[in-house]
């Protein structure tokens, strides 16, 4: 780690997340880490989120991906709305799904990186329930983790 706690490397920023979460499909590119978030009256939801590995502009940077459920009535400019309602994403097709994105520098702080992890997951898992009436989310994981 660096002195002000950034990643180094993505080696290190892997080895990190890997002692925080479970990482699943891991690959040379990047890996992905799955949430769980309790609703209040609903079965519990989960949201995956693809943290990989990104090249451009001679820099290096990582991506986080979450794909969000919206259905074929959710049309380009209810995206476009409901994008720049998100605090720490955009909404992009990604391979014909929608889904939540954010782009940070490979130097970022590991506080910085957990805290858009958690938002991206948050934002993505809360979303198709914003669209209809939205149950509350309880965010108690998040106390739980800082605890």
């Amino acid at each position: 780690m660096g002195k002000d706690g950034s990643f180094e490397d993505w080696g290190a920023l892997v080895r990190w997340a890997t002692l925080r979460h479970t990482l699943v499909d891991q690959k040379e590119s990047g890996f992905a880490v799955v949430w769980r978030f309790a609703i209040e009256g609903e079965a519990p939801r989960r949201q995956r989120v693809e943290v990989k590995r990104r090249h451009g502009h001679d820099e290096e940077w990582i991506e986080l991906l979450a794909r969000v459920e919206l259905g074929a009535s959710f049309s380009a400019r209810m995206a476009l709305d409901t994008s720049g309602e998100l605090v720490a994403g955009t909404l992009v097709l990604d391979d014909g799904d929608y889904a939540i994105r954010s782009v940070l520098p490979r130097c970022v702080t590991r506080d910085a990186f957990e805290q858009a992890l958690e938002l991206i997951a948050f934002e993505a898992a809360s979303l198709p329930l914003s669209i209809a009436e939205p149950p509350t989310l309880s965010l108690g994981f998040l106390a739980e983790m800082y605890a």
